[in-house]
């Protein structure tokens, strides 16, 4: 009996042993897709921002022209009607 307890003993042993190498393996694993994650979403933010920053200038000088535009409209149909 002695020796077969033995046995089960160095089988649990081990058991345990590739138990705790397979979660720090998950552990690392789970840690190297959280960092690929955050650099991937960092990414995609500054390429989001950066087009929404191009995209925000464009559609404010736009404003601008059609504002400029709306004004010297409005001067001319002024000056026609003889001013207010």
């Amino acid at each position: 009996m002695g020796r077969y307890e033995s046995s089960e003993r160095v089988i649990e042993l081990v058991k345990n042993k590739a138990y705790e190498a397979m979660q720090l393996d998950m552990r690392q694993h789970l840690e190297d897709v959280e960092a690929a994650t955050l650099r991937d979403a960092e990414n995609f933010l500054e390429k989001v921002f950066a087009e929404f920053s191009a995209n925000q200038w464009q559609i404010f000088v736009a404003s601008l022209i059609l504002l400029v535009h709306l004004m010297a409209g409005w001067a001319m149909y002024k000056k026609r009607l003889g001013g207010f």
